[in-house]
């Protein structure tokens, strides 16, 4: 059965919105000499290396004596300005930041973002993230709902994120419970496609 939950209304929903904007400030750079405007790209960097932070991988996709964190996306175009990322660090492991041109390559990450990728892509990614436990975020709820780890939404200006539990527990990834509860909506069914190892 599909379990999805959103979280509470009310104070507590008010509560996790100023813990994640708190969160965001920890990283994302605000000085005054800086344009106020952040661009939605640049919030979606911060919104990746902040799920990072809260992220637990398993010793496959790090074996002992790994020394950087790889962070990789697969887009169709532009893609993200994730080189804004190189040099900060994860668990003391400094970040490395590389462009990915085909699903096969996602072997060597920790963390993918993908967009533009086809349906048949996707599976193709979505099974060897569970073989190789690299975290996988992509574009809108549906992303979550259809086998993807998070799904960032965004709403005009403001951005919220879908979790989907059984696809990060099929690559053996663990999300922190601080996570679990700011995820507007967290999928507890088994949306991961078929295949692909245990």
């Amino acid at each position: 059965m599909a379990g999805a939950g959103s979280i509470g209304r009310g104070p507590p929903l008010l509560r996790a919105r100023r813990m994640l904007l708190a969160l965001l400030l920890t990283f994302v750079p605000l000085a005054a000499a800086q344009a106020a405007e952040i661009d939605a790209a640049g919030l979606k960097v911060a919104f990746i290396y902040n799920f990072a932070k809260f992220t637990q991988w398993p010793e496959r996709s790090d074996p002992a004596g790994a020394r950087e964190m790889r962070f990789c996306q697969l887009t169709g175009g532009k893609g993200l300005p994730m080189d804004r990322l190189a040099g900060k660090s994860i668990d003391g492991k400094p970040v490395s930041v590389r462009r990915l041109s085909g699903p096969t390559q996602v072997t060597g990450c920790h963390l993918l973002f993908v967009a533009g990728q086809t349906a048949a892509g996707l599976v193709d990614i979505h099974k060897l993230a569970r073989l190789r436990g690299v975290l996988v975020i992509g574009d809108g709820g549906s992303f979550a709902r259809e086998g993807g780890m998070i799904g960032l939404v965004q709403r005009g200006n403001k951005f919220a994120f879908h979790l989907n539990s059984a696809a990060a527990s099929a690559a053996r990834i663990r999300f922190s419970s601080k996570l679990m509860r700011l995820a507007e909506v967290v999928h507890h069914h088994d949306s991961v496609p078929k295949g692909g190892g245990k």
